[in-house]
């Protein structure tokens, strides 16, 4: 408790008291907590703050990707026989799947594929980690699929970092499985 003066009589008085004991003069007290125009504020912020994230988010995908992925994948994710069965479909859009995934190793979101064995193995690079786990499952159902179309017991990608060589985790025709 601090004394203060009244502002009218100028008597000193507690801060605390709710009006000056001499004259009756209401105590201005500081505000205490954020107030309309401090909430008001918050919520803009938050506004403008989820704008930037919402549009950063929509940016992640580019207009060819999702063109593309409603054109060229099917899903659920096929399994060997269904390839086998329907072969020539999967050939003839062999050509635009290998387009497809060359502006993924473009842009930097896949830095290599290599076929260890029998499976494919993708190293992926740090844009990659922005992509939605949708878009991260389509991705990874289109190499599995390019792959599978050349040879049928290619059907598990393995994903691995690019950078620390770490595995991530595996596609196969159950879907995506991150570890």
């Amino acid at each position: 408790m601090a004394l203060i003066k009244c502002k009218e009589c100028g008597k000193e008085i507690s801060s605390e008291a709710p009006t000056c004991p001499g004259c009756g003069t209401p105590i201005k007290t500081p505000r205490k907590g954020l107030g309309c125009g401090g909430i008001f504020i918050i919520i803009f912020i938050g506004i403008i703050v989820l704008y930037y994230i919402g549009d950063a988010v929509v940016k992640s995908t580019t207009p060819t990707q999702k063109k593309y992925t409603s054109k060229i994948i099917s899903t659920p994710s096929p399994t060997r026989d269904e390839v086998g069965e329907h072969i020539e479909k999967y050939r003839r859009l062999q050509p635009e799947r290998k387009k497809f995934i060359q502006e993924f190793l473009n842009d930097g979101t896949i830095i290599k594929i290599t076929k260890n064995a029998q499976y494919p193995h993708v190293f992926v690079g740090a844009k990659f980690y922005t992509l939605t786990y949708d878009n991260k499952e389509l991705l990874m159902q289109l190499i599995r699929l390019t792959y599978m179309t050349d040879d049928r017991e290619a059907d598990i990608v393995s994903i691995y970092d690019g950078y620390s060589g770490k595995q991530l985790g595996r596609y196969d025709e159950y879907g995506l499985h991150l570890d």
